[in-house]
């Protein structure tokens, strides 16, 4: 009763599954993985060396004017929201996405789901830059 499936959906699950009274399973999809990994990484760390639920912004390593090119420009961009450590980006027309140039210009990973939803994985980073993307949109 206390899971709250809504505020798991705004931060990007695609599903919530109980398998049984006291249990849930959040469905994920391609980042699965890697959000294992880093509860695996918090779980294992002194819990007062772990960053404070909402660190300051960090400085964007990834050039935003480079990344929205990526994207295929402010054109192809409908719209734009930040979740779970990655950029959430609807675009008007998949194939003007550079996924390959998204990883290089330093995105962990990069897809584009069936929706037309650029996920675009960077991290700490991904709340700076997209306070970046949305003022170049604006």
């Amino acid at each position: 009763a206390r899971i709250d499936v809504a505020a798991l959906t705004r931060l990007g699950a695609m599903g919530v599954v109980r398998p049984g009274p006291n249990a849930v399973q959040v469905v994920l999809g391609p980042i699965a993985d890697q959000v294992a990994g880093e509860i695996r990484r918090y779980l294992r760390t002194d819990s007062a060396a772990v960053a404070p639920a909402h660190p300051p912004p960090a400085a964007i390593a990834v050039s935003t004017s480079d990344l929205l090119a990526a994207l295929g420009g402010a054109s192809n961009v409908s719209s734009l929201d930040c979740a779970a450590g990655r950029l959430l980006v609807r675009v008007v027309r998949r194939e003007s996405v550079d996924l390959a140039g998204l990883t290089t210009l330093g995105a962990r990973g990069a897809l584009v789901s069936n929706g037309g939803v650029v996920h675009v994985l960077l991290g700490p980073e991904a709340e700076p830059a997209c306070a970046a993307l949305r003022a170049l949109l604006a």
